[in-house]
């Protein structure tokens, strides 16, 4: 009996572990083609408010994923990590993107769209 309990306990954290991550998934696949961040706190309409938090989605999940990788690597070994990987590489990319939209001309949309392309990095 005490073994079918662990078992079925480990079957539901892998459950709501993968819920959680198409969870944020999900956050990302929100923010495609959403309205302005500005609309969640200056809406002109309801819709636009809704519109507004699907813009600020991918940042709620990158976030979350962020405070999560943070966690684990304090958790870890932390020669495991490699800052040299595709991921990583590309990760960097990103990081130069949002250096450039500082001398964008729209400095702000720039910066989003920039953000937005990291959200990506930091769920996987």
């Amino acid at each position: 009996m005490e073994q079918l309990l662990e078992k079925t306990k480990a079957e539901l954290g892998r459950s709501v572990v993968l819920l959680l991550l198409l969870g944020l998934w999900g956050m990302i696949w929100l923010g495609i083609q959403p309205g302005s961040v500005r609309d969640v706190v200056n809406p002109g309409s309801f819709t636009d408010f809704l519109h507004g938090l699907r813009a600020a989605s991918p940042f709620v999940a990158a976030g979350s994923a962020a405070i999560y990788a943070l966690v684990r690597i304090l958790k870890r070994d932390k020669r495991r990590y490699f800052l040299f990987g595709p991921l990583a590489l590309t990760a960097v990319y990103g990081l130069v993107g949002i250096a450039v939209s500082l001398r964008s001309p729209d400095v702000s949309a720039a910066l989003y769209w920039a953000s937005l392309y990291l959200t990506v990095h930091l769920i996987l």
